[in-house]
């Protein structure tokens, strides 16, 4: 079964798919759990590819020993320059890379379950490593249930990723909708008639319309994250050297050019995409109002 951007919203439903967005741009493990080698394959095809902004890594095919690993994640670790990574493991694989203990965080993990080799034990095993990760459970029915693992995440904001997801929709929907009205103005033929309403029919396009506008909308993100890393690592050593500056959350988000995101998500975004941890701005002084110096550094 492929598993479109539009399908999985379909099956998920809009808040589930936003959780499953969030551990995607946190950075969280994602484990598939099911017993169709072929659906659970497609399913972790689909779920990587929700992070467009970062270089696509195949276990077993891009790298196989965790030394090369090792150095994949050192590389990221010196150059911020580049794109961070995301890791697909398929059916074939995921046993090996759970039994030789690679750190898992931004995997995508299918495992195929039997009687030996059971949902249970997977988690407890990715338990033993990991403080936060998803489960996707596939079902003989290709239905979906998903279940989220760690100390507090309960009270995970989803609020991001619910505007993100409207917006890319929202936007897909109007896309479509301007295509139908210029051909209707266009072709002289009644809106009734069954050579127009094939003719104004996009349900083949409407899947990879929806998914670049969603490309889009998170490459968008991504890099106002980048901005927001060159103006807060430049305040950071400011900060360092003695000199305090202060910017307002709206300023801020101002000058990143993304408001529809807040202060701590943004935060929060650095931390898991860069391992940086800027979170000690989220205090009171930060939030003093002294932006226009920031913005003059911006134009």
């Amino acid at each position: 079964m492929l598993f479109s951007l539009k399908k999985l919203i379909e099956l998920l439903g809009f808040n589930t798919f936003s959780l499953l967005l969030r551990f995607v741009l946190d950075r969280h493990p994602i484990i598939i759990i099911g017993k169709n080698r072929e659906s659970l394959d497609d399913l972790a095809n689909a779920i990587i590819s929700l992070a467009p902004h970062r270089t696509q890594l195949v276990y077993y095919n891009d790298f196989v020993e965790l030394e090369e690993y090792s150095n994949i994640i050192q590389e990221e670790l010196d150059n911020f320059t580049i794109p961070r990574i995301i890791v697909c493991s398929h059916t074939e694989a995921s046993q090996f890379a759970l039994e030789n203990n690679f750190k898992l965080s931004g995997w995508i993990i299918a495992l195929k379950i039997n009687d030996t080799y059971t949902k249970d034990q997977i988690i407890s095993k990715v338990k033993q490593e990991e403080q936060y990760f998803l489960t996707i459970f596939l079902d003989d029915e290709e239905q979906i249930k998903i279940e989220k693992y760690g100390n507090n995440i309960k009270s995970l904001d989803l609020s991001f990723e619910k505007k993100l997801l409207k917006r890319a929709v929202e936007k897909s929907k109007i896309s479509l909708e301007k295509m139908k009205r210029v051909l209707e103005k266009k072709v002289k033929i009644p809106s009734s008639s069954e050579i127009m309403k094939t003719v104004i029919n996009f349900d083949v396009e409407e899947d990879k319309i929806q998914t670049n506008i969603f490309n889009e909308e998170i490459q968008a993100f991504a890099h106002a994250g980048v901005r927001a890393l060159a103006i807060l690592s430049r305040i950071d050593l400011l900060h360092e050297l003695g000199i305090d500056i202060k910017i307002s959350d709206k300023t801020f988000l101002r000058t990143i050019d993304f408001e529809i995101v807040n202060f701590e998500r943004i935060i929060e975004f650095l931390n898991s995409e860069y391992r940086v941890d800027f979170s000690r701005y989220l205090q009171d002084g930060w939030k003093s109002r002294v932006g226009d110096y920031v913005d003059s550094l911006w134009g």
